[in-house]
């Protein structure tokens, strides 16, 4: 049984389709067979006793056959007689009574002249006319009864009729044509069936189908975008993980319409009416940018829904800014390369030249702070995103007039991984936000690696009243604050995983 239920597994789904449609047609046609050859052979055997009856009154009406019985003597005009009217209704028998029972016709010659069998015929003799079903010399048979008249008084009777092995052939034969054409039918359209039911999947087999399904499911559930799909008049039917952690709190759910869960999918909703290809907008939801794409489900190149994809614009501007940083990390490492042998060959000139004095000036020159700041952070820090983060930091502070220096001790490693940073540089933006925001006087940054994590401390100068505004907007958990007169100190830890063997790495 288990062999044969992998066996079945294994088989392509057209054929089990075929098979299962085929089988419950089989099923099907099989009862009805037997119901209708039940119902069949019982309105068959009503018509043929109506029509025997019929066939005896006009035998029973002949003149030779009143002739016959009245003299009680066959002939051979008679048995003539009685073969043609057999082979004309198609019937087994034709047999002519004389008042005592005496066939003097009969399809077998040597029983005419002799007893009818059946010991059903003595009601006909007194007038009645009726069909029984008897055993007689050609077997089990159903056969009419009509009594034959001369000036009123019965003088024979006509019997006639078929066996019942012709009669259950005749209805087996039809019902055999019904059930072969009902079995063809069955096949085609079992085929038919199992093939559309084929297209329809894609022509997929099942474990495809199921496959598939997860590998969608997968892709829903663990995809850092938050993914709804609605139908056509803009229900969801389907959100993943991430759509339901942001979007769809307890009292919201399947089913509803997307402006309820999304208030500004109203205005999307016009541009849908109005164009089918996919849009790329931002829109601000409780405090936070999302790039919300939308395209449609298409099923036989028909739209059927849409799908809403939302990402946080948060992680776009980090990383627009870490690639920002970075490009100015670049540069600056960039013009330092391409400078240094043009400064090396002006320092050997005015050595040879032993002009002291310019020699003395032109070095002073070199340490300017702009190229001093980017000399020390391409020495003391490991890590190009943090190094570039600050000087893209200072340039802005620098804007804004506003002195701003790093105090680098220890040096900063290699992160393990671009996350590692992210905490810190989300954390340092906030503070420096602030800063920018209240106007300080002078900043200084100290900042080293200790205990596997970052430590920073900033020392704000500034008026009392800015620097206590500051203080407020920066009072939260994980910054300690200190503020004295003039004074801000704000210091704060994040955790930090560097690289396996970064030292021996920086030194290759």
């Amino acid at each position: 049984m288990i062999k044969v239920a992998k066996q079945w597994r294994k088989q392509r789904l057209l054929y089990r389709l075929m098979f299962m449609i085929l089988t419950t047609i089989v099923i099907t046609v099989t009862v009805l067979y037997f119901l209708l050859n039940h119902q069949l052979s019982s309105s068959a055997r009503q018509e043929q006793e109506e029509n025997l009856l019929k066939i005896a009154r006009h035998v029973a009406n002949e003149a030779n056959v009143e002739s016959a019985v009245e003299t009680k003597q066959t002939s051979e005009q008679l048995q003539t007689y009685s073969n043609e009217i057999s082979q004309e209704f198609d019937l087994d028998y034709t047999v002519i009574l004389t008042i005592e029972s005496i066939r003097l016709t009969h399809p077998n010659e040597k029983l005419i002249n002799q007893p009818f069998k059946g010991n059903d015929e003595q009601r006909v003799f007194e007038g009645e006319e009726y069909v029984s079903t008897a055993k007689g010399s050609l077997g089990p048979s159903i056969r009419a009864f009509v009594p034959v008249y001369k000036d009123g008084n019965v003088v024979g009777a006509v019997s006639l009729g078929i066996t019942m092995r012709s009669f259950q052939q005749t209805i087996q034969n039809s019902s055999r044509a019904a059930l072969l054409i009902s079995s063809i039918f069955g096949i085609i359209v079992s085929f038919i069936v199992a093939i559309s039911l084929k297209k329809q999947l894609n022509d997929m087999e099942p474990h495809e189908i199921v496959g598939l399904l997860k590998e969608r499911n997968a892709m829903m559930e663990y995809a850092k975008d938050a993914i709804i799909a609605t139908n056509l008049q803009q229900e969801i039917v389907l959100a993943n993980q991430e759509a339901t952690k942001r979007f769809m709190h307890e009292n919201k759910t399947l089913y509803q319409s997307i402006s309820e869960v999304l208030p500004f999918a109203k205005d999307i909703q016009e541009t849908l009416d109005q164009t089918e290809q996919t849009n790329e907008t931002i829109y601000k939801f409780e405090g936070n940018h999302y790039v919300v794409s939308i395209a449609p489900i298409l099923l036989q190149g028909k739209v059927i829904g849409h799908i809403y994809s939302l990402r946080d614009a948060t992680e776009l501007h980090f990383l627009l800014d870490q690639l920002y940083s970075t490009s100015n990390y670049a540069q600056s490492l960039q013009s330092q390369s391409h400078d240094f042998l043009n400064k090396l060959h002006v320092i050997y000139g005015l050595t040879d030249l032993e002009e002291y004095d310019e020699l003395k000036n032109y070095l002073a020159s070199l340490l300017e702070p702009e190229e001093e700041f980017t000399r020390r952070m391409a020495y003391l820090i490991y890590e190009p995103i943090i190094a570039g983060f600050l000087i893209g930091e200072r340039h802005k502070f620098s804007l804004k007039t506003i002195p701003f220096s790093v105090e680098i001790h220890p040096d900063i490693p290699t992160a393990a991984n671009p996350s590692c940073t992210k905490k810190w540089i989300q954390k340092v933006k906030e503070v420096n936000y602030h800063i920018l925001l209240n106007r300080a006087e002078k900043v200084h940054v100290e900042l080293g690696y200790l205990d596997k994590a970052i430590l920073t401390t900033y020392h704000i100068k500034g008026l009392d009243s800015e620097l206590e505004e500051m203080a407020k907007s920066l009072d939260q958990d994980a910054v300690h604050i200190l503020v004295d007169r003039g004074s801000l100190k704000v210091t704060f830890k994040t955790g930090y995983r560097i690289k396996k063997n970064w030292m021996k790495k920086e030194e290759s």
